[in-house]
């Protein structure tokens, strides 16, 4: 998207940013809730002009009853066939729903009535695992706490929507990335070496270290990427809800709509690559880092 020179030295662009923030924050929450409760993203995010809202009402399929119908169809198969004659079925329907699985796959990205695959487009993928290890905690919790061998069935509620959205900071990393680092992490701590001998060595010997460091990233990859960070604070009306349902107990959470101020950091990277003896730069797309500073402590890959 071009800038007039206004905006650009002006706080337009701030303010842009924080907005397109604020609407990939409520499509990754609502991303991560389609991905892992297999719910369409249209019955989760819904659209206002420039603001997303979510709506969410998921009651999990962990019944007694449920798994018990499982097994005995398992065991003696449907409608009262034969084990055999079940197997037979079984081994046809596989056949099938592997069959579906790779149409489903390409039908997921290109039609949004299905169910969010590609939340890695969204969100870091330390994020995701982050939350991921929420989820099954959670559950395993609750299957513990219920002394079943299964959990128990949970109505989950949430709804969110931004009302108001401001960049709080921004800040790059020249010369470095996640993937550099992910791939040799010694990379993390001779960056750290570099900004150190500004302080105990001046800033001559900073810009030697630092285009020295830009020639290495050069050498050993091929390209050099420099990665922009932008915390933006989202303010939110959301509640929260989580309840057992064979026992009305309130889990989580009360329904209460409150506001909530929400840290979001977005990520994004650039690559100076060399190609037939021409160089470009090749922009990436902007991903949710981290929410409300979960990862600080975590061996976070930016050296701050």
């Amino acid at each position: 998207m071009e800038k007039s020179v206004p905006e650009l030295v002006g706080r337009q662009w701030r303010q842009d940013l924080a907005e397109e923030s604020a609407w990939a924050f409520s499509c990754g929450v609502a991303a991560l809730l389609s991905n892992t409760f297999k719910v369409p993203m249209d019955d989760i995010l819904l659209r206002h002009g420039e603001t997303g809202e979510i709506v969410f009402a998921y009651t999990t399929p962990f019944t007694r009853e449920s798994i018990s119908q499982t097994e005995e169809q398992a065991a003696t198969g449907k409608d009262g066939q034969s084990k055999q004659a079940a197997d037979s079925l079984n081994a046809e329907e596989t056949s099938e729903e592997e069959s579906t699985d790779q149409k489903s796959s390409t039908i997921n990205q290109t039609q949004s009535s299905y169910y969010f695959d590609d939340v890695e487009e969204v969100f870091e993928e330390d994020v995701i695992e982050l939350y991921r290890s929420f989820h099954k905690k959670f559950h395993e919790a609750t299957r513990l706490s219920s002394n079943e061998q299964t959990p128990a069935p949970l109505e989950i509620t949430l709804t969110l929507t931004p009302v108001d959205a401001e960049l709080h900071k921004i800040f790059c990393f020249p010369f470095l990335s996640r993937s550099a680092v992910k791939e040799d992490k010694s990379r993390k701590k001779d960056y750290m070496t570099m900004l150190e001998s500004i302080r105990h060595e001046g800033a001559q010997s900073f810009f030697k270290a630092f285009w020295a460091f830009a020639d290495r990233m050069l050498a050993e990859r091929g390209m050099m990427q420099t990665t922009v960070m932008a915390d933006v604070m989202i303010e939110c009306t959301e509640s929260f809800q989580v309840k057992d349902v064979s026992t009305n107990e309130i889990l989580q959470g009360d329904g209460i709509e409150r506001t909530v101020r929400h840290c979001v950091r977005m990520e994004r990277d650039s690559s100076l690559v060399q190609e037939d003896n021409q160089e470009f730069w090749v922009q990436g797309n902007w991903k949710i880092a981290d929410i409300d500073d979960h990862l600080v402590g975590r061996g976070l890959w930016t050296p701050i």
